[in-house]
Protein backbone atom coordinates (compact mmCIF):
# COMPACT_ATOMS: atom_id res chain seq x y z
CA UNK A 1 0.00 0.00 0.00
CA UNK A 2 1.02 4.23 -0.61
CA UNK A 3 3.11 5.15 2.66
CA UNK A 4 1.64 7.82 4.14
CA UNK A 5 3.35 11.04 4.91
CA UNK A 6 4.54 11.85 8.27
CA UNK A 7 5.62 14.67 10.38
CA UNK A 8 9.25 15.57 10.12
CA UNK A 9 11.15 14.69 13.09
CA UNK A 10 12.98 17.56 13.74
CA UNK A 11 9.71 19.36 13.74
CA UNK A 12 8.46 16.58 16.07
CA UNK A 13 11.50 17.20 18.22
CA UNK A 14 10.89 21.17 18.42
CA UNK A 15 7.09 20.77 19.37
CA UNK A 16 8.14 18.19 22.14
CA UNK A 17 11.40 20.59 23.64
CA UNK A 18 9.09 23.70 23.42
CA UNK A 19 5.74 22.34 24.83
CA UNK A 20 7.21 20.56 27.98
CA UNK A 21 11.12 22.52 28.51
CA UNK A 22 9.20 25.32 30.73
CA UNK A 23 7.96 22.48 33.30
CA UNK A 24 11.76 20.97 33.32
CA UNK A 25 13.64 21.40 36.32
CA UNK A 26 17.41 20.51 37.50
CA UNK A 27 17.87 19.20 41.02
CA UNK A 28 20.62 19.16 43.18
CA UNK A 29 21.11 17.69 46.50
CA UNK A 30 23.73 20.14 48.76
CA UNK A 31 25.48 19.66 51.81
CA UNK A 32 29.08 21.26 52.96
CA UNK A 33 30.80 18.40 51.10
CA UNK A 34 29.12 17.86 48.16
CA UNK A 35 26.04 18.58 45.45
CA UNK A 36 24.26 15.99 43.84
CA UNK A 37 22.70 17.15 40.38
CA UNK A 38 20.12 15.46 38.30
CA UNK A 39 16.87 16.02 36.57
CA UNK A 40 13.17 16.74 37.36
CA UNK A 41 9.75 18.11 36.20
CA UNK A 42 6.75 19.41 37.41
CA UNK A 43 3.44 17.15 37.67
CA UNK A 44 0.97 19.82 38.69
CA UNK A 45 0.57 23.70 38.61
CA UNK A 46 1.14 24.06 42.30
CA UNK A 47 5.08 22.86 42.74
CA UNK A 48 4.73 19.16 42.45
CA UNK A 49 7.40 17.67 41.11
CA UNK A 50 8.60 13.91 39.61
CA UNK A 51 12.71 13.14 40.00
CA UNK A 52 14.23 9.66 41.15
CA UNK A 53 14.26 8.39 44.53
CA UNK A 54 18.21 7.58 44.10
CA UNK A 55 18.79 11.40 43.29
CA UNK A 56 17.33 13.12 46.66
CA UNK A 57 18.38 10.19 49.11
CA UNK A 58 21.05 12.00 50.20
CA UNK A 59 21.31 14.02 52.98
CA UNK A 60 21.02 17.80 51.96
CA UNK A 61 19.51 20.85 51.07
CA UNK A 62 17.43 20.01 48.36
CA UNK A 63 16.54 22.50 45.60
CA UNK A 64 14.94 22.80 42.00
CA UNK A 65 16.49 25.39 38.89
CA UNK A 66 14.00 25.78 36.31
CA UNK A 67 14.85 26.84 32.47
CA UNK A 68 14.75 30.13 33.03
CA UNK A 69 17.70 29.86 35.24
CA UNK A 70 15.21 30.77 38.90
CA UNK A 71 15.98 28.31 41.49
CA UNK A 72 13.56 27.18 44.56
CA UNK A 73 13.83 25.39 47.88
CA UNK A 74 12.31 21.73 47.46
CA UNK A 75 11.49 18.83 50.10
CA UNK A 76 10.47 15.48 49.47
CA UNK A 77 7.11 14.27 50.18
CA UNK A 78 7.21 10.67 48.92
CA UNK A 79 9.45 8.12 48.34
CA UNK A 80 9.49 4.66 46.73
CA UNK A 81 12.99 2.68 46.00
CA UNK A 82 11.51 0.13 44.88
CA UNK A 83 10.06 1.98 41.93
CA UNK A 84 12.91 4.67 42.16
CA UNK A 85 10.11 7.74 42.05
CA UNK A 86 10.25 10.61 44.55
CA UNK A 87 7.86 13.57 44.95
CA UNK A 88 9.13 16.75 45.84
CA UNK A 89 7.33 19.79 46.54
CA UNK A 90 8.99 22.65 45.77
CA UNK A 91 8.39 26.13 47.03
CA UNK A 92 6.77 28.55 44.65
CA UNK A 93 4.63 31.22 44.42
CA UNK A 94 2.91 31.19 41.25
CA UNK A 95 1.36 28.53 38.92
CA UNK A 96 4.03 26.31 37.26
CA UNK A 97 4.24 24.78 33.71
CA UNK A 98 3.62 21.09 34.11
CA UNK A 99 3.85 17.89 32.38
CA UNK A 100 1.01 15.60 30.93
CA UNK A 101 1.24 12.13 31.26
CA UNK A 102 -0.01 8.97 28.98
CA UNK A 103 -1.01 5.59 30.13
CA UNK A 104 2.88 3.44 28.98
CA UNK A 105 1.11 0.49 28.49
CA UNK A 106 -1.24 1.70 25.52
CA UNK A 107 0.76 1.11 22.33
CA UNK A 108 -0.69 4.78 20.75
CA UNK A 109 1.10 6.71 23.26
CA UNK A 110 3.87 3.80 23.12
CA UNK A 111 5.31 0.85 21.21
CA UNK A 112 8.40 -0.63 20.82
CA UNK A 113 10.79 1.15 17.60
CA UNK A 114 9.39 4.62 18.69
CA UNK A 115 11.58 7.61 18.69
CA UNK A 116 11.22 9.24 22.38
CA UNK A 117 12.85 12.31 23.39
CA UNK A 118 13.70 12.87 27.44
CA UNK A 119 15.10 16.15 29.00
CA UNK A 120 17.39 16.90 31.74
CA UNK A 121 20.44 18.01 33.53
CA UNK A 122 23.53 15.82 31.75
CA UNK A 123 26.41 15.71 33.65
CA UNK A 124 25.02 19.37 35.44
CA UNK A 125 25.54 20.90 31.78
CA UNK A 126 21.47 22.55 31.86
CA UNK A 127 18.76 21.47 30.61
CA UNK A 128 19.28 19.71 26.99
CA UNK A 129 17.06 17.76 25.17
CA UNK A 130 17.45 14.35 23.89
CA UNK A 131 16.37 11.85 22.12
CA UNK A 132 16.35 7.47 21.97
CA UNK A 133 14.64 4.55 20.12
CA UNK A 134 12.29 1.95 22.57
CA UNK A 135 13.98 -1.39 22.39
CA UNK A 136 11.70 -3.00 24.51
CA UNK A 137 8.81 -1.58 26.57
CA UNK A 138 8.73 -4.11 29.58
CA UNK A 139 12.03 -5.71 30.45
CA UNK A 140 12.99 -6.45 34.75
CA UNK A 141 16.03 -5.00 35.88
CA UNK A 142 17.56 -4.18 38.77
CA UNK A 143 17.63 -0.05 40.08
CA UNK A 144 20.00 1.44 42.23
CA UNK A 145 18.53 0.47 45.26
CA UNK A 146 18.94 -3.15 44.31
CA UNK A 147 14.78 -3.72 43.63
CA UNK A 148 14.00 -5.18 40.38
CA UNK A 149 11.61 -3.42 38.79
CA UNK A 150 9.70 -3.11 34.91
CA UNK A 151 11.71 -0.65 32.85
CA UNK A 152 11.40 0.77 29.49
CA UNK A 153 14.88 -0.12 27.54
CA UNK A 154 16.39 2.79 25.20
CA UNK A 155 18.60 2.32 23.02
CA UNK A 156 20.06 6.12 22.93
CA UNK A 157 22.63 8.18 25.17
CA UNK A 158 21.56 8.50 28.33
CA UNK A 159 24.03 10.50 31.21
CA UNK A 160 25.09 10.91 34.42
CA UNK A 161 22.62 13.96 35.51
CA UNK A 162 19.23 12.49 33.27
CA UNK A 163 18.26 10.56 36.24
CA UNK A 164 14.32 11.58 36.70
CA UNK A 165 13.91 13.60 33.55
CA UNK A 166 11.03 12.27 32.15
CA UNK A 167 10.70 10.57 28.47
CA UNK A 168 7.93 11.91 26.08
CA UNK A 169 6.33 10.30 23.29
CA UNK A 170 6.13 12.09 19.96
CA UNK A 171 2.51 14.01 20.93
CA UNK A 172 4.87 15.81 23.89
CA UNK A 173 3.09 13.57 26.73
CA UNK A 174 5.37 11.64 29.64
CA UNK A 175 5.63 7.91 29.11
CA UNK A 176 8.40 7.89 31.36
CA UNK A 177 10.77 8.75 34.15
CA UNK A 178 14.42 8.24 33.45
CA UNK A 179 16.13 6.18 35.89
CA UNK A 180 20.13 5.25 34.73
CA UNK A 181 21.64 3.32 31.73
CA UNK A 182 23.26 0.09 31.41
CA UNK A 183 26.73 0.01 31.49
CA UNK A 184 29.60 -2.58 31.35
CA UNK A 185 26.97 -5.09 32.73
CA UNK A 186 24.79 -7.95 31.74
CA UNK A 187 21.35 -8.62 32.66
CA UNK A 188 22.62 -12.56 32.31
CA UNK A 189 24.15 -13.73 35.07
CA UNK A 190 25.96 -16.56 32.74
CA UNK A 191 27.35 -13.64 29.87
CA UNK A 192 29.46 -11.24 30.42
CA UNK A 193 29.88 -8.89 27.58
CA UNK A 194 29.66 -5.32 27.97
CA UNK A 195 26.68 -3.33 28.09
CA UNK A 196 26.89 -0.02 26.30
CA UNK A 197 24.34 2.74 25.10
CA UNK A 198 21.04 1.61 26.78
CA UNK A 199 18.82 3.97 29.02
CA UNK A 200 16.51 2.71 31.66
CA UNK A 201 12.83 4.36 32.55
CA UNK A 202 10.45 4.06 34.77
CA UNK A 203 6.97 3.26 32.61
CA UNK A 204 4.49 6.27 33.48
CA UNK A 205 1.87 3.37 34.30
CA UNK A 206 3.91 2.75 37.40
CA UNK A 207 4.38 6.54 37.64
CA UNK A 208 0.52 7.14 37.64
CA UNK A 209 -0.37 4.70 40.42
CA UNK A 210 2.76 6.44 42.93
CA UNK A 211 1.00 9.66 42.25
CA UNK A 212 -2.27 8.18 42.68
CA UNK A 213 -1.57 6.52 46.03
CA UNK A 214 -0.18 9.94 46.81
CA UNK A 215 -2.69 11.80 46.41
CA UNK A 216 -1.15 14.36 44.03
CA UNK A 217 -3.12 15.48 40.83
CA UNK A 218 -1.57 15.09 37.38
CA UNK A 219 -3.39 15.41 34.42
CA UNK A 220 -3.82 13.11 32.27
CA UNK A 221 -3.43 12.56 28.00
CA UNK A 222 -5.95 10.26 26.39
CA UNK A 223 -3.92 7.88 23.95
CA UNK A 224 -2.85 9.30 20.70
CA UNK A 225 -3.71 12.61 21.87
CA UNK A 226 -0.91 15.64 21.68
CA UNK A 227 -0.33 18.31 24.58
CA UNK A 228 -0.28 21.09 22.30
Amino acid sequence: GRIGVTADAASTGRLVAANNMPAALRVFVESATSRVSGSGFYVNKDGYAVTNAHVVDSSGNIYVEDYEGGTHSARVLYSDASIDIAVLKVDVAVEQSFMKIADSEDPANMYCGDVVYFIGNPSNLGLLMSSALVSSSEVYLKNQSGHTQKSILLDGDVNHGNSGGALLNKNGAVVGVIYGRMENNSASSTQKDDIYGLGTAVPSKDLMEFLQACNVDYTLVKAGESVW
